[in-house]
């Protein structure tokens, strides 16, 4: 099979960056399949990489006129909200280095690409190498995503798709939020608004997989992120995110693809093996961070939304329930307690 415009970028240059080296596609990837990632390196010395649209690929579908449509104005889409999250400063989102549209030959079509910054993997690959310093590097990332989680929502945004790859690691302290492309921006539509599930599938909070959706574009998208932020944090000390963890304990007739009535008919079967969940997993939790950590995820992954987010949020009338502002400086105090621990370990 011959290779689209897309595959066949190595060596191109282009406003100053070369592309050295393709990087094959996640398999977690929300929608990854028009889209091709490379390596780049600048005439500056600085690294980055380059995420291509695959126009041609989208030309064997079944309706190829309508997925261009569709892919150009999510790329489009993505571009403008990592554009805006550059101008705001919004430090814990992966930046936008460059973007621009790429033409081979009079016969390929043109390629667009964006070029972002840089990380050296994503989460899964340094929990994976972890040992000792896990519990410090672990609630530093945690601190970040949080901080940008609350960064996005302060600028009336949304991510929608927070998940281990999405996580990116660009130092020892130092995570960023990647992939904004199912991300939301309160004011401008996008192309998959009115999607049940924005995200990916497979971490999406409960609520959703059955259908239910809040009018309101804050509860609803808020309640997504602030779940999303919780499942993480079950992986990161569980080794698995709460939602397959749910879909793997709920019986057969009342999985969501099968269930036929609304969510609140099903919630309290849903809330009931949760706790069992919750259960299982304190026990598997050091001492030192059992009650913070499990209560953290209790409180963001609580499957029922309306009273999911922390306490004292819920109990302000005008405060936005699904705040991360609490998380944000309960992670941080977390990473100082286990950097004590830690020095105290290692003088001992």
């Amino acid at each position: 099979m011959d290779l689209t415009g897309a595959q066949r970028l190595h060596g191109h240059v282009d406003d100053g960056w070369k592309i050295v080296g393709r990087i094959d596609s996640d398999p977690e990837s929300t929608g990854g399949n028009f889209s091709v990632g490379y390596l780049v390196e600048h005439e500056s010395g600085e690294r980055g990489f380059l995420k291509a649209l695959d126009f041609e690929r989208a030309l064997g579908e079944p309706d190829p006129a309508g997925v261009l449509e569709f892919l150009t104005a999510s790329f489009n889409y993505e571009r403008m909200l990592l554009e805006r999250c550059g101008t705001s400063n919004l430090t814990k989102i992966v930046k936008v280095r460059s973007s621009g549209t790429v033409r081979l030959d009079e016969d390929t079509p043109p390629v667009q690409y964006l070029i972002l910054e840089l990380a050296e993997a994503d989460i899964r690959a340094h929990v994976d190498a972890m040992q000792g310093l896990d519990a410090v590097l672990l609630m530093n990332a945690l601190h970040d995503v949080a901080l940008g989680l609350q960064q996005l929502h302060n600028n009336r945004m949304a991510h929608l798709d927070v998940k281990p790859s999405n996580v990116l690691v660009f130092a020892p302290t130092l995570t960023k939020i990647g992939d904004l492309g199912r991300g939301l921006h309160r004011s401008s539509p996008a192309p998959y608004q009115e999607e049940v599930i924005v995200g990916d599938p497979s971490h999406a909070p409960p609520e959703l997989l059955y259908g239910e959706i809040d009018p309101d574009w804050q509860k609803r998208h808020h309640a997504c992120d602030a779940y999303l932020l919780g499942s993480l944090t079950m992986f990161l000390f569980c080794g698995v995110s709460t939602t397959p963890m749910l879909l793997s304990r709920i019986s057969k007739q009342h999985q969501p693809e099968v269930w036929p009535y609304g969510y609140r008919e099903v919630l309290p079967l849903v809330r009931e093996v949760f706790g069992q969940i919750m259960l299982e997993a304190e026990g598997s939790l050091h001492v030192d961070i059992r009650q913070s950590i499990a209560g953290t995820v209790r409180e963001l992954c609580e499957p029922d939304p309306s009273v999911r987010g922390h306490p004292r949020n819920r109990a302000g009338a005008q405060l936005d329930q699904y705040g991360l502002e609490r998380y944000v400086a309960q992670f941080n105090l977390l990473a100082h307690r286990a950097e004590l621990r830690l020095l105290t370990s290692l003088r001992e």
